[in-house]
């Protein structure tokens, strides 16, 4: 967690800023596309430079959303500026 990775705490159902200006929901279909196709939609103030997961089973991506989920009601200790993550829970 930091200036290079994203606090996910609190990242479930938050909105997020993406490089092209647009806004997310950081709902399960988001984060699986995330997962599998990290530089697809790339966050305001991050690099596209994440690997892909796409070696990861259904299964273990499912286990991670909802590891992320379940740190939904979390504060995030660390949101880089500028990225307008968690903001706005839906």
């Amino acid at each position: 967690v930091g200036k290079d990775y994203p606090d996910l705490r609190g990242l479930y159902g938050s909105k997020v800023k993406l490089q092209d200006g647009s806004e997310v929901v950081s709902d399960e279909a988001y984060l699986i596309e995330a997962i599998r196709e990290p530089n697809k939609r790339v966050v305001a103030g991050y690099q596209a430079n994440m690997t892909a997961y796409g070696y990861l089973s259904e299964e273990q991506v499912n286990q991670l959303v909802a590891y992320i989920r379940a740190m939904k009601d979390l504060k995030p200790e660390y949101v880089k500026e500028g990225t307008g993550a968690h903001s706005d829970k839906q």
